[in-house]
């Protein structure tokens, strides 16, 4: 029978197997955004890395065929210039317009885990920005004989038309909400992080923006590559002149910060399939009893082996819990033995490529596994594994052997827990 545990993000998977033989940074003024992303292994696609952000897109982005997976977020915050804009001035300045300038360069967020403290890069990057731009009274009559219909005066006042035209390198989907005194537009950036829009004519102010937005592109990282658990970060960008979200010299913000929070989960999945009858081991020798018997030789190390398939999406632990302990291994005890009666049982497991020995990577064949979660041993993935091949190997040495046989007709016997751990 096989199970499939995922987990958040503490599991602990536990195989029981019964031994026998006989004779496992902050402002006052600032908006502030949780961004929620998930990962949850799929065993339908093992190969998946792909975080599921549940944060909702706000503005444009909330429909998706705008904004190829950027995630958009409307703003609580107005720009203003109180003078307007100055025609003059604006020719030979292109601050001194409409300007927008977002943080288009990707930023490295380091997510850290909150009970391990290992830590993960996300890249953030602005990908888009819009707003509705409010006039003071009708744009038709900012310019001579500006007329009343289709665009109401809006194409007149800036060069290259309303804001859906010509605000290359900048490029607009459509020509959104349009009335005599507000213009609504969004904007997306490829390459360049300034786009521009040059008035041809007097701007009295106030001049506003307000209905701002703007939408983030991010960079996961490989949650393969991370351990399971809650991360979380934190980055600030500023808002006004010459700074990260800088619309001008002109256009004050009524907001200096924006902060994003990130609140990212993994979570794990181990799969262990063992066969049918594996809770139960018989050590004996290679050749078996009878070879022996008859020889008359010294008594041969006994031993069992077990094959199993795994499935992993993350890094594990194994250790062993004991019913009898001999040191930091398990044992096997004879009620009926008058000397020896507690033996040592040397257990090991084996993976195929793909699960190696944390640190250093190396191959993971014969690992000696103790007893308790402080002897518990580390073992990397390279990618999803799913049903790998992998083997346990339980043995006494020859001179234990020796020993027990002292108490012959004794059966020993012992009950070895096995445990697979992807708690952090």
């Amino acid at each position: 029978m096989r199970k499939l545990f995922i987990v958040n993000p503490h599991v602990v998977m536990r195989y029981g197997l019964a031994l026998l033989v006989m004779c496992y940074a902050l402002s006052t003024s600032a908006y502030e955004k949780t961004i929620e992303a998930v990962y949850t292994p799929d065993p339908n696609n093992p190969t998946s890395t792909t975080f599921v952000l549940l944060t909702p897109g706000e503005g444009k982005c909330s429909l998706s065929m705008y904004c190829n997976g950027a995630l958009g977020l409307q703003l609580p915050v107005v720009f203003e210039s109180a003078m307007g804009i100055d025609v003059t001035a604006n020719a030979s300045d292109p601050r001194q317009g409409a300007y927008f300038k977002i943080p288009r360069a990707w930023r490295s967020v380091m997510l850290v885990n909150n009970e391990t403290g290992s830590q993960a890069e996300l890249k953030v990057r602005a990908a888009a920005v819009g707003a509705r731009y409010v006039l003071i009274q009708p744009a038709y009559e900012l310019s001579p004989d500006g007329p009343t219909a289709p665009n109401y005066g809006h194409g007149l006042l800036w060069q290259g038309g309303t804001w859906h035209e010509s605000v290359a390198p900048c490029f607009s989907s459509r020509l959104w909400y349009l009335v005599p005194k507000v213009h609504e537009f969004f904007w997306q950036y490829r390459t360049s992080d300034t786009c521009t829009k040059k008035a041809l004519f007097d701007i009295p102010g106030p001049f506003i923006y307000n209905r701002v937005e703007t939408a983030f592109e991010f960079a996961m990282p490989n949650p393969l590559d991370m351990e399971p658990g809650n991360y979380t970060a934190s980055t600030l960008y500023s808002v006004g002149p010459g700074q990260d979200f800088d619309f001008g010299q002109l256009m004050l913000p009524s907001d200096s910060q924006i902060t994003l929070d990130f609140s990212f989960v993994v979570n794990g999945a181990l799969s262990v399939e063992f066969p049918p009858g594996s809770h139960r081991a018989v050590l004996q020798p290679r050749e078996g009893w009878q070879g022996w018997l008859n020889s008359g030789r010294k008594p041969p190390a006994l031993s069992a082996f077990q094959n199993f398939k795994i499935s992993a999406s993350s890094h594990f632990k194994m250790y062993l819990d004991c019913q009898y302990s001999v040191g930091t291994d398990c044992g096997l005890h004879a009620e009926s033995a008058t000397q020896n009666a507690q033996v040592a049982v040397d257990t090991t497991v084996s993976f195929a490529a793909g699960i190696t020995l944390s640190p250093g990577r190396r191959a993971a064949i014969k690992v000696p596994l103790a007893q308790g979660i402080h002897n518990a041993v580390s073992f990397d993935i390279d990618g999803a594994q799913v049903s790998r091949g992998a083997s346990m190997n339980y043995a006494i040495k020859p001179e234990v052997t020796a020993l027990m046989v002292e108490n012959p007709g004794s059966t020993y016997s012992g009950v070895v827990t096995i445990v697979f751990d992807i708690s952090t």
